[in-house]
Formats: C-alpha cells, structure tokens, sequence
C-alpha cells in the first residue's frame, strides 16, 4: 500500500479515537437521561480515558517500539470492538461503560504509533509531514465530535449517534490492519540499540519536552472544557461555542502546517516559545473582558499555535531519541499531557464558577514556569542534545 494511502487510514483511526472518546460529552445531559445515570457518572463515560493512558501510555509505548504491527494492530480491533459494544445496547449505562473501557485501552495502541509510523514509512524530510498530519487528525477527531454529537442526536438520539460514530471507526480499523501488511520502506528498528526503559529516565531534554506538553496539553483541555464561564458575562451560550469552534479549528490549521515549517528551518523552538508568550496574551484577553471580535481573534491565533505544539514536540522528540525509541517517547510525553490535561481542568473547574479570574490565573502560572523552562533551552537541537 501507497504510504500515503498507510497515513490516511492511520489518520482516520486517529481521528476516531477522540470521535468515540467524546460522543457523550456535548450531549451529557440528554444522555444522562436515557442511559438513566447521573451527569457525573456520564462525565466518567469520558474521563476514563485519561485514567486508562496514565496506566498504559509507558507500556504501549515500549510495545509499540518493540511490535509495532501488532500493537497497532491490537489498537485498531479494541477501535473497532469498543464501538461495536455500544451498539449493543445504546440505552444501557453498564454496556457504554464497558464499551469505553475497551475504546479506552486501544487509544494509548494508536496514539502512540504516530512518530513510530512516521520513521517506518517515510523518508527523514518527510516525517515531519506524517507527523503533523497525524496530530491534526486527532483534533479533526475532536471537533467532529463536538458538531455531529448534538445533531445526529436530535435527529435519531443515541443509537444514531453511536452508529455513526462507529461505522468510521470500524471502517479505519479495517483500513490500518489491511495497511500493516505492507512492510515498512525503512524499518531502522532492527539497527538501533533501543536501550531497553533505562535510557528514559536519564533523557533530561524528553522530560522537559514532556513538561511543555503538560502545559501546552492541560492549557488546551482546560479552555476547552471551561471556556463558556471563563468568558465575560453576557457571552451566549451560543456564541461561546462559536468562539471555542474557532479556537479548534485556528489549531487543526496549525497543528498541519506549523511543526513542518518549524522543522524545515529549525525553529521548532521559536514556534513553542510564539505559542506560550501567546497563550498568555489570550488569558489577558481573557482576564480583561474583551469585545467579542478580539476574543474570537485572540482564540484563534492562540490555537493555531498551542495545538502545533503536539505536532512540534513530538517531531523533536522523534529526531531527538532516533530509531526504535519513538513509541516509548510518545507515550511518556502523551502520559504527561494527559496529566497536564487532567491536572488542569480539575484545578480550574474548582475555582471557575466563583472565581474566574483566579482561574485564569491558575492557568497562567504553569506556562509561565514553562516559559522559564523553556528560555533555558534556547541551546538545544534536536539530536545530541540532553
């Protein structure tokens, strides 16, 4: 198979991933309804992903370094599987969760492939490309999400949204096993010396990598979560998911095009530095109660740049570690975000509704200290360096 044609249908599993993830998050209420469970307990339907990741994003990374094909390929069946068990029984809480649970194991499998793909099926000038591209997806993934859950749901209620949301997933989940039979172009698994876990502990410049995934990740999830009652009063409800629409969208546009140029001229770590110094710009937007003209601009601008740094660590990363390390890097810097993701929304969500302002507050202390850690990094390149 074209590698080409290989990155489509592992972009479109990717995708799925966070389709399937959150299929019950913009319709929680009117789930909690039918699946007869409480609003939280429909909010774990979701957060059990998170929870899954930090126990399995180190293992699945190492297997994915060590049986790339396989461990992939496992991904893509719990893909299929956990959609196909929602089917099941749409309106049953006990059937959703398991569903999840299965969906849930399989995600850290394809998510962790993404730099691992990359070095197997393209040349070194086109990695970057395969990696961008691949965390584009997972925000594609994202907002489809949020757009077709309230609709299909109007339109037929939870068993169409879950039918829908399965019939990709299962259709991705046939294309990558089909794709993995084709050997990989330049498979440097075989010549590296993968060193095992131990070199990760000892990998100063990987941890810091990780540490800016904390901040830019968790910053993401948490305006993304929280942004409706972080916005100055009388912002509908409406408009407020406009502007988080297009914050999304500013970042897929981003996250596809920024880390290439970044890495095409080395400014990998200009691109990290233009997203935290803006990011900081958007909580004072924030923090100061703008129209809403310069909010939409400023949430825009500030995706664009804080979901390409994805796309930006992990392409560093990916020459940083070399042949046959990049599953396990992902998966530590992927653990860490989801941290940063999970750290975050807990922390604002506790101080939102009564004290926004010190919310945004809360959210600017880590990408200033990332900001600090950053400056301090100005020397690294990507190889050699840790």
């Amino acid at each position: 198979m074209n590698r080409w044609l290989i990155l489509g249908g592992y972009m479109l599993l990717t995708a799925c991933t966070q389709l399937v993830w959150l299929s019950f998050a913009p319709i929680t209420d009117a789930a909690a309804h039918d699946l007869g469970a409480s609003v939280t307990q429909v909010g774990w339907l979701s957060a059990v992903f998170a929870g899954v990741y930090l126990l399995l994003g180190l293992p699945t990374g190492r297997l994915t370094d060590t049986h790339f094909s396989r461990a992939l390929g496992f991904g893509a069946i719990c893909n299929a599987l956990g959609a196909g068990v929602r089917l099941l029984a749409p309106h049953n809480f006990a059937v959703q969760l398991l569903g999840q649970v299965i969906l849930a194991v399989g995600q850290p499998f394809v998510v962790n492939a993404m730099s691992a793909l990359a070095v197997r099926y393209f040349a070194p000038q086109e990695r970057p490309k395969s990696i961008a591209a691949a965390s584009a997806s997972m925000f594609v993934g994202v907002l489809l999400a949020s757009l077709s859950a309230p609709l299909l749901y109007a339109a037929g209620g939870l068993p169409l949204v879950l039918g829908l949301h399965a019939l990709p997933t299962v259709l991705a989940a046939l294309w990558v096993l089909l794709a993995l039979r084709t050997h990989p172009t330049y498979d440097e698994r075989s010549a590296a010396d993968t060193g095992g876990w131990a070199w990760l502990t000892r990998d100063r410049l990987l941890h810091k990598l990780g540490l800016l995934l904390f901040v830019g990740f968790g910053t993401f999830s948490a305006l993304s979560t929280w942004l409706e009652p972080l916005l100055p009063k009388g912002i509908s409800a409406t408009t407020s998911g406009n502007l988080l629409g297009g914050m999304v969208v500013g970042g897929i546009v981003g996250a596809a095009t920024l880390p290439v140029w970044a890495a095409a001229r080395g400014q990998r770590w200009s691109v990290l530095l233009c997203a935290l110094l803006l990011t900081l710009g958007l909580l004072a937007v924030l923090a100061l109660g703008q129209t809403v003209g310069l909010l939409a601009l400023a949430l825009g601008v500030g995706g664009f740049f804080l979901l390409a740094c994805l796309a930006t660590v992990l392409e560093w990363a990916e020459e940083h570690v070399g042949a046959g390390k990049q599953g396990l890097a992902v998966g530590l810097l992927m653990l860490v975000g989801n941290a940063g993701s999970l750290a975050l929304m807990l922390g604002v969500g506790s101080l939102v509704e009564q004290h926004p302002k010190l919310a945004l507050g809360l959210l600017a202390l880590p990408v200033l200290l990332g900001l600090v850690m950053l400056l301090g990094m100005r020397g690294h390149t990507a190889k050699g360096q840790s």
